[in-house]
């Protein structure tokens, strides 16, 4: 684990010391005849904390930083471990975890100066949440959407609800829309309303589905219901958003 603040500082301390005590008296040693000669007691200059306008000597300063580069390497490498062990968290259910090709920051610019951004955070235990804006030339947000995938004893659903720049309510859609999963491969995932209208909220929405197409590229398409019973479908919405860098 990384050192706290206050033992790298009590170490830091007591390396200095034992720079003041190693280089204290430590005389110039000569050979005799007689073999070694004691050290010279010649009053050899005091060293002084780098604290003081007293300059460091070539040793003192590579003896400084080898010590300094002691007590903050390990810090240092540790910081990963413990970051990778907060990111983990639980294991996505089986059901969420194909989901994952939903991950990240998605965006399309339009024409108008408009951009739609929407974002999937990773699968993590039984659910994936999203979050869609549109924000327009002007900076204002004129609606958010916030989505979650969830796994249920029922199978997977989606749920999302729907409200305005100000977070006030949309009273045509109080209450979320409720969908169901109808198909998902490795790139693609398509949800359709559940069978009770009452209880899926989904107005003229026929269907939605994500593709990933590719690496950076993630499409949405909306599908409405015909206007009328037997007229032909309108045309779908798409949205080809580009996954953003961070």
């Amino acid at each position: 684990m990384p050192r706290r603040e206050g033992e790298q500082a009590d170490l830091l301390h007591e390396a200095y010391r034992s720079i003041r005590i190693a280089t204290r008296g430590s005389g110039r040693v000569v050979r005799s005849r007689r073999g070694v000669a004691p050290p010279s007691r010649e009053r050899q200059p005091r060293y002084r904390s780098p604290t003081r306008n007293t300059p460091m000597t070539h040793f003192h300063r590579l003896l400084t930083l080898a010590l300094l580069a002691a007590l903050l390497l390990p810090a240092c490498a540790s910081a990963p471990d413990t970051v990778r062990k907060t990111v983990a968290g639980p294991t996505p259910d089986p059901a969420i975890a194909p989901l994952a090709f939903l991950t990240g920051t998605w965006t399309l610019e339009q024409p108008n100066g408009a951009i739609i951004e929407e974002t999937w955070g990773a699968p993590r235990g039984k659910a994936i949440l999203g979050s869609f804006r549109r924000v327009v030339g002007n900076g204002a947000t004129p609606f958010y959407e916030f989505t979650q995938i969830v796994a249920t004893k029922d199978g997977t659903i989606l749920r999302q609800i729907h409200v305005h720049g100000n977070f006030d309510t949309d009273p045509r859609r109080a209450e979320p829309m409720t969908l169901k999963l109808d198909r998902l491969d490795a790139t693609s995932v398509s949800f359709v309303p559940v069978d009770d209208p009452e209880k899926a909220k989904a107005g003229s929405l026929s269907r939605v589905t994500y593709s990933r197409v590719d690496p950076t590229t993630l499409l949405l398409v909306v599908e409405p219901k015909p206007a009328k019973e037997g007229a032909p479908a309108e045309k779908p919405l798409e949205f080809r958003m580009t996954l953003a860098k961070p």
